[in-house]
């Protein structure tokens, strides 16, 4: 009599194979988190504020007179360092000057904190316009508001300037006034910060820190445990629901 043969589709998968498969997907996932933490350190830049063109636009103003453009934003615990936004000229004429003031939210209202002068001519000329200025920023580990405002005191009506907007209201930390009076949606701007990734951020940090807290040794240590925690965190995900060995299905 022929000794029975159990079904080779019901046979417990030898321990080995298991684990080899258990380490390949551990090694697939640590990459793919190793690959993900460089770009979220080194490549996004989380404090930047951006709000570009979108595909309903329209040209806000005009800017001249006793009307201003005011546009609110919001810096995330970093400093910035320079303006970008869309303006043409509201008329033929590309004379005059126009004024740019930065200010900033503070506990007794808001305070002006810089501010310069611009020909229009300049500022109309090459699309998009960048201004740059000395950088700002509470430096804090919270977001803090400021706003940017634009107007021609000294231009006519029909001499002054027109600044593209969106109607979409996409950016939703700020807000947009023409003449004291807010438009629906905001400013086509960009705000760029000389620290807008991670890394550039606590390498600034750390200059201003003390010595101890400085050591390549203390970071690297925090750096290791840190991934260390999270590879033992996916391997146990993926230990999960894996089938018990023959050896263990022997004692039931």
């Amino acid at each position: 009599m022929l000794p029975a043969v159990g079904n080779p589709s019901t046979s417990p998968v030898p321990a080995v194979s298991q684990s080899r498969r258990r380490i390949v997907v551990l090694a697939i996932a640590a990459l793919a988190f190793v690959a993900w933490q460089c770009y979220v350190f080194f490549v996004d830049e989380y404090a930047m504020v951006d709000n570009p063109p979108s595909r309903s636009t329209y040209w806000a103003g005009e800017i001249s007179g006793e009307r201003k453009a005011v546009q609110v934003f919001v810096a995330d615990m970093t400093t910035f360092d320079s303006l970008t936004l869309y303006a043409k000229p509201a008329g033929r004429s590309v004379s005059g000057t126009v004024q740019f003031e930065l200010w900033e939210e503070t506990s007794d209202g808001r305070g002006r904190i810089w501010g310069t002068a611009r020909h229009l001519s300049e500022v109309v000329a090459g699309s998009p316009f960048v201004l740059r200025f000395p950088g700002f920023g509470n430096n804090l580990l919270w977001r803090w508001a400021y706003t940017i405002r634009i107007s021609m005191p000294s231009a006519p009506p029909g001499e002054g300037i027109y600044l593209l907007a969106n109607h979409d209201d996409r950016y939703l930390d700020g807000a947009f006034y023409v003449g004291g009076r807010e438009q629906w949606g905001d400013l086509a701007f960009r705000i760029r910060t000389d620290r807008g990734t991670i890394y550039r951020n606590l390498s600034w940090i750390s200059h201003r820190s003390p010595k101890a807290i400085r050591s390549v040794w203390l970071i690297g240590s925090v750096f290791l445990t840190y991934v260390a925690m999270v590879l033992v965190f996916l391997y146990g995900m993926i230990a999960v629901g894996e089938p018990r060995s023959a050896a263990g299905d022997s004692h039931r």
